[in-house]
Formats: C-alpha cells, structure tokens, sequence
C-alpha cells in the first residue's frame, strides 16, 4: 500500500462517517506474472468482498443502487525482468565483483524495485546484473534519502574493478 486517505485527520477532525476514501497501491510484478493476470486476480478479490467494479467515475444511479462501489484506475505498469544468478553473464559479473573487492558480495537474486529494466531484455537481448551500492538506511525515493560517502567510493572500486575484469572472467569457471 502507497498510499490511503478518507476522513478528517488531525485539526478539525471530526467523528463522522466519510462518503469517500482512496488508494494508491504500487504493485511489484515477478517473472512470469503479467499485469493482465495480477489485475484479473485482484478485481476478483475485491469483487468477492462485495463491490461493485467501476473504471470510471460513478454517477449517482450507480451509487444508488450498489451499496459498496469501487473506482479501479489501473496504469500500464510494465513486466519484471530477472537474469538467472547461474548464467554465463550472471556468473561474469559477481566474479569480477568478488575479485574487484576481494571478498565475496551479497548475492540477492531478485530485487523490489521499480525499474523497466525488461526493456534492456527486449530492446538489447541481452541480459544484465544489477550492482547496487546503496546502504541499507538510505530512505531511497523518501526524505532525506541519502548514500554514505563510504558506499560512493566502494562503488566506484566496485565498478571500476567489475569493468576492468569482465572480460577474463566471462569465460566458463571450473
């Protein structure tokens, strides 16, 4: 859940029940889900729970007659994008990371975010490895979100290193 509003909060608030409330939810597709599937899934849910579906603003009839309506308005969204730990490129890159820092990283598999990264897959065929370098508290996309100047300088060993060895470590490992 991104986001939820409905009521009066704080000065002038008030005990009363609110005609309307709204939210925002940020889905985060996996492999082989499609928004199509997830959004089939979701309407499902939410008309089990007794609303009524609309895509456009209700008029009044429409409230009228339903006791519970419910606005959807779904974005495009975009599919997720993952390049398997084990394959030859994937197996490039943590090698010339771990030989770049001199001990073996964290391997995470698969990530939360939010980046279109499907569109490198599509657009390029080819695969890619995400090397990020943020630190665990950073508060990305929120206030005060920040990196230590420790991460900065890792990361640019890190790449540096990862770009200057890639090449002698692509070939297949023992």
């Amino acid at each position: 859940m991104s986001g939820l509003s409905g009521g009066l909060t704080g000065q002038g608030s008030a005990n009363l029940i609110v005609p309307r409330s709204t939210a925002f939810l940020d889905l985060r597709l996996v492999p082989n889900q499609t928004l199509p599937g997830v959004r089939r899934l979701i309407e499902r849910h939410i008309a089990r729970q007794g609303f009524h579906l609309v895509a456009e603003e209700p008029d009044s009839a429409t409230l009228r007659s339903h006791p519970k309506v419910i606005r959807l308005a779904w974005g495009s969204g975009y599919p997720a994008a993952k390049t398997a730990m084990d394959s030859p490129a994937a197996r490039a890159v943590i090698r010339a990371a771990d030989l770049s820092m001199g001990k073996p990283l964290v391997r995470v598999p698969m990530l939360g975010g939010s980046l279109p990264l499907y569109l490198l897959e599509e657009t390029l065929g080819s695969p890619f490895v995400l090397l990020p370098i943020v630190n665990h508290d950073n508060n990305q996309h929120g206030e005060n979100e920040n990196i230590r100047l420790a991460n900065l300088w890792d990361g640019i060993d890190l790449y540096a290193g990862v770009l200057a060895r890639l090449g002698s470590t692509w070939a297949p490992q023992p």
